[in-house]
């Protein structure tokens, strides 16, 4: 009895304590011998010695034993006992007392109180969540699901428990689903899932699933994982599919059936100039050439819009460019321009390398050298220089060009117009269609760079596109 932690004592019929060990004193702040003799009454707050007779009375009537939680009942108020009453008997059967051994479970019962207040917290947590939630054990059957996940599914929780809950997928992801899922929890990996659930009233319902591995410590426990409904997301990128297919017919009608009729009305109308254009007179060959210029314009509207379209559908590679190469093929196609102005062009290289696709990097220096052209003052051959741009401080991951003219520049309030599709800020007498800079600013952002323009010292406009720079070392 001394050697046990537990409290031991042995009572009469009456109550009075015939037996005790030492862990029985330290209970009640006394010593064993204190309690010799005694019912424990007088240890009690008034009222509470009463039920204490009252079980060891239910012992002895009854001659069964039994357990019961007791707290407050002695020196410490606050320690919580698990007392167990068992009938005295002697070697012939007789009932002559009862033995009452005290547990202190207090610990025990603040971690079980701890627990479910945790629990309970859990659980609020989850039903509360706009996500479907579930646990899984170690073999990836399903252990418990939250309302959400009820919800997505029309499953209830006990249909789900086990593999129930793959009766949810729609049967064209099922095989593929089930399979992936046991196959991740065999090897004890994450799980990721694009799938979609077919519920009982026949709705279906997209959902993206993510599901990690729980550990306790270097044990593997199972799964918890959550369910998005994607549904509305999966709705707006099949929509968005069906519009880029419209716009790929689109595309193609604007690139060919629609600037077909415009070459054949240039093409007559630059017959009938050849042919019968000493038989009109002045007015004649004006709205003529009204005619050509208008359907040259016409062609060139419909080319820069298809070329911004495929600018905003542009879906950018991590390669690694030339720049230098890149404006020498751009001054190749603005040789003729360069010719026909009389233009000074300054190349001041080197030029960076960046990261960005060949073909649009081409393309907006292209605009960018012809738009810079276009603008002179006082009639004088344009004066260009090509330069690369160095980076900033705030943008150090990025590097790009620089297109400088002598133009009139750019007014403040409309440097950042410009870029917009069919905003200009000169009018008409500068030959242009507004789409130009639109798709130089588009194919810039596409590549997680900047499109801008301001002004040049000593009179003119600098435009700058930049690009995403490559790591540090690439290229050389």
């Amino acid at each position: 009895m001394e050697s046990a932690r537990d409290g031991i004592m042995l009572k009469d019929l009456e109550g009075r304590i015939l037996l005790a060990n030492e862990a029985a004193g330290r209970m009640f702040g006394v010593t064993a011998a204190d309690l010799i003799g005694r019912d424990l009454a007088w240890r009690f707050p008034p009222g509470m010695g009463a039920s204490v007779s009252e079980t060891d009375r239910l012992v002895i009537e009854t001659g069964k034993e039994h357990t019961y939680e007791s707290e407050g009942r002695t020196n410490d108020p606050s320690r919580i006992f698990l007392v167990t009453k068992t009938p005295w008997r002697d070697e012939d059967g007789r009932l002559v007392g009862l033995v009452t051994i005290s547990r202190d479970i207090t610990e025990r019962k603040r971690a079980e109180n701890g627990l479910r207040e945790s629990e309970a917290r859990w659980r609020a947590v989850c039903d509360g969540s706009p996500f479907g939630v579930f646990i899984t054990d170690t073999a990836g059957h399903c252990l418990y699901i939250n309302a959400r996940y009820q919800q997505l599914t029309s499953l209830t929780a006990k249909e789900a428990m086990g593999d129930g809950w793959s009766a949810a997928l729609h049967p064209e992801d099922r095989e593929r689903v089930f399979a992936s899922w046991y196959a991740a929890a065999r090897q004890h990996r994450p799980f990721q899932s694009v799938h979609r659930y077919l519920r009982k009233d026949g709705t279906i319902v997209w959902v993206r699933i993510h599901a990690t591995e729980v550990h306790d410590g270097d044990n593997f426990q199972g799964y918890i994982g959550s369910v998005e409904d994607i549904t509305q997301r999966r709705m707006a990128e099949e929509a968005m599919q069906t519009r880029h297919r419209e716009l790929e017919i689109l595309l193609t009608v604007a690139s060919h059936d629609l600037r077909e009729p415009l070459r054949t009305m240039s093409s007559l109308a630059s017959i009938v100039r050849d042919e019968y254009g000493p038989k009109l007179d002045e007015e004649g060959r004006d709205l003529l050439d009204r005619i050509m210029r208008g359907t040259e314009r016409m062609d060139e509207l419909i080319e820069g819009v298809t070329m911004l379209v495929r600018a905003q559908r542009l879906t950018v590679t991590s390669r690694m460019v030339d720049g230098g190469a890149c404006v020498a093929e751009a001054l190749r196609r603005v040789e003729p321009a360069i010719a026909r102005q009389r233009a000074s062009v300054a190349v001041n290289g080197p030029f960076p390398i960046v990261r960005a696709e060949k073909s649009w990097v081409v393309e907006v220096l292209f605009h960018l050298i012809s738009n810079a052209l276009k603008f002179t003052v006082d009639d004088a051959p344009p004066v260009v220089e090509i330069a690369p741009y160095e980076t900033s401080p705030d943008h150090p991951a990025e590097a790009g060009f620089i297109v400088r003219d002598r133009g009139p520049g750019v007014p403040l309030d409309s440097r950042d117009k410009i870029f917009h599709l069919f905003r200009r800020a000169v009018g008409r007498q500068i030959p242009g269609t507004g789409v130009g800079l639109a798709i130089v600013r588009e194919v810039a952002e596409r590549h997680r760079g900047r499109a801008f323009v301001r002004a040049r010292q000593g009179g003119g406009s600098e435009f700058v596109i930049t690009f995403g720079a490559p790591p540090k070392g690439a290229g050389e």
